[in-house]
This record gives C-alpha cells, structure tokens and sequence, in this order.
C-alpha cells in the first residue's frame, strides 16, 4: 500500500490514481475538476498536539515572498540590533543639570575667585587720617606749634618729643623764666600742656639716673590699685611713632591736704637707648573720669 502524495490517503498496488485523475489516454469524466498539475513533493502534515498537553507553537516558515519575511524590519518577530533608549524623563535632566552647575562652582569657583583676583586692577589705597609725626599733612594750628616748640627741645629730647611737638601749648623748658625746675640726677627738662594733662620730658645726666627715677615709681604702681583701680603692671613698650622703646610704667600718688586729698594718677616710659624720659600727670577724678581709658589713649595717639 502507498500514499499518494500531497494527500495522505493510502491507495492499493502502484501506479494507481487519485481523485480528479484518469487513465492515460482517458478524458477527464464530466464535472470534475482540472487535474493536478504536478508539483513539489507536499510537506507532511504537522503531527497535532494530545489534548490537554501544551506544547510550543512551532515557529512559523520563512516566507521568502511575505510582505514581512522574517527577521527583516515590519516582521512581528524582527527586533532591531540596538535597543532605542528610552527618553529621558525632563526631571531628571533638570536634576542633573543643577547638580552639573554646583560641582562646577564647587571645583571652578575658587581657581575663578583667584584669577580674577590676581588679574584685577589692585584697588586705589584708601586716604588715610595724619599721624603726629607726618608734618607735611598737619593743619596750619598744628604746624604753628610745631615750630613754636621746637626750639625748647634739644636734639637729645627730640626723639622722644618729636610726635608730641604739634598738639602740646605752652611748653617751658627749664631755666626759662617760669620754667619748671630739675631734679636731682636731671640735667635738663620740658613741660608742656595738652587740655587737662601736663606733659614732661626730661633728659638725665645719665642711665643711671634715668633708671633712678623708674624705681621710685614702682612703688606708686602698687599704690595706684587701691587709689586707681585697673592700673596696668610695668611692662617694656614701643612708642606708637616707633622712635623710642623702652619701660612703661603706670602709677599714682596722693596730693593735697587731709581730709581731701585727690589722686593723681600717671605714666612714665623711657628710651632704653638713652637717658631720656617722659611722663604724664592728671588728675584722677577731674581730669580722667577715673578711669585709665583716656589717658592710654592719648598716650596711644602721640607717643
């Protein structure tokens, strides 16, 4: 027994004959449609699934003359190569682009600040007030005592005067008629007022008797805290002109009668390289407010 192909029937002998076929030399009985022309061997039929077993879909042929032939673009199994991103969503980008702008001020901003920095024009330098000792931006008041005051110093004394010369008045040196008398151990000596402080400079026969003088003070800094309180320990100091450095001293003494005496309170410094000195006297209450504020502060602005 055979098939006859393309239909899966069997037949008996060889050579036999399907529907829509006659025999050789036969015509086609009448109704019956056009014979089969021959063709290809037919593919066999595929085998079906038992019930209730699943089973893969077999894949479909590749159809050469399909609209769609398989894997080419529009076939619903064709994937491209190269998966498309997908976009991106606007938040993200926005986030990303502020945090972008943040690392860069972060890295960039300082290397910015110094280029600019160092390529700027250097600011113009700000006017600045006229120290004691700058003669050529004094007032016409402060240039007049200037030169009414020089002459009562000597060279000797300029140093530690020089700064002061502009704002003291009425300055008298010793020998001169109403002028102030020396002490043991001095050899010459400068008062001069500056509003409710008297102001002397004094030059001394020698170091020794320079450093005579700074000793009876000690005693009147220990005085001072109980007569001035917030006096300052004897310490070394540069004068605020930078001319003279030396000891600086604070002290205060009583004068007057019982049962009022007033304190008087004061400070001293010296030129360590020569016998020269100055000091300051005022009265506690009256001339200071009893406090040392005020006259650091001048000592600060012309020493």
């Amino acid at each position: 027994m055979s098939e006859v192909p393309g239909t899966g029937n069997p037949t008996e002998g060889q050579g036999g004959y399907g529907p829509f076929q006659s025999k050789p030399g036969e015509a086609p009985p009448p109704g019956a449609g056009p014979a089969a022309e021959p063709s290809a061997q037919q593919p066999a039929a595929a085998p079906q699934p038992e019930p209730g077993v699943w089973s893969q879909p077999a894949p479909a042929a590749n159809d050469p003359w399909s609209l769609f032939p398989e894997d080419r673009p529009g076939s619903p199994s064709w994937q491209p190569r190269i998966v498309p991103t997908p976009k991106p969503s606007r938040k993200r980008i926005v986030m990303a682009a502020i945090a972008g702008a943040l690392a860069g001020l972060v890295v960039f901003g300082p290397t910015g600040y110094f280029v600019g920095y160092t390529t700027a024009p250097a600011p113009a330098p700000k006017p600045t007030a006229p120290t004691p000792g700058a003669t050529s931006s004094l007032a016409a008041f402060e240039r007049t005592q200037l030169r009414l005051n020089k002459p009562k110093f000597g060279a000797d004394l300029e140093p530690i005067a020089n700064s002061w010369m502009p704002w003291v008045a009425n300055c008298a040196k010793s020998g001169d008629k109403d002028g102030p008398q020396l002490n043991a151990g001095e050899e010459a000596r400068v008062s001069c007022r500056y509003p409710n402080i008297t102001v002397f400079f004094v030059k001394y026969k020698s170091t020794d008797e320079r450093d005579k003088a700074y000793a009876k003070y000690l005693p009147q800094n220990i005085d001072a805290k109980q007569l001035t309180p917030g006096v300052a320990e004897p310490s070394t100091k540069r004068t605020t002109s930078g001319s003279v450095n030396g000891r600086y001293i604070e002290f205060a003494y009583k004068t007057g009668t019982e049962p009022d005496p007033r304190p008087v309170c004061g400070v001293w410094w010296s030129d360590e390289k020569a016998p020269v000195a100055a000091y300051m006297l005022s009265f506690w209450g009256d001339g200071m407010g009893e406090s040392w504020d005020p006259m650091r502060d001048v000592w600060r602005r012309y020493s």
